[in-house]
């Protein structure tokens, strides 16, 4: 039986070692091509204190770009099956992590751990938030 190894990317966004808590920052920059400050300052615009988790709310405060929300109860790894390409932020149990073009980008692979939402980053050409 084949075995399909998912891809995983070791990366911190360009995270100012100082910070703790940051996986919003690190999620939105990496999912949206931002740097980390750029990420940071948005998070920061949405309410997220230094040092300080976020909301799903403030996280969606944060984006930049056209998105959509979408309810999900599976693994990164089924995620990633399902959804070789594009732009994502997976919303874990109190964590958020990139995947970008089928490869999960943080710091850990999270690998097993339940999916409980996604947003799809439909890019920079749309900047319209959509109606909730």
């Amino acid at each position: 039986m084949a075995v399909k190894i998912y891809n995983f990317q070791w990366s911190d966004a360009g995270r100012d070692r100082r910070q703790r808590n940051d996986c919003s920052v690190r999620s939105l920059a990496l999912a949206c091509s931002l740097s980390y400050n750029e990420a940071y300052l948005l998070m920061q615009s949405a309410g997220r204190r230094q040092n300080g988790g976020v909301t799903c709310q403030q996280l969606e405060q944060a984006i930049p770009f056209k998105w959509s929300r979408h309810l999900y109860k599976a693994t990164p790894e089924l995620f990633m099956g399902s959804h070789p390409t594009g732009r994502y932020i997976l919303n874990l149990r109190e964590h958020f992590s990139a995947v970008v073009d089928g490869t999960m980008l943080d710091t850990n692979s999270y690998f097993g751990k339940l999916i409980y939402s996604y947003y799809t980053i439909h890019g920079p050409q749309e900047t319209q938030q959509p109606t909730k």
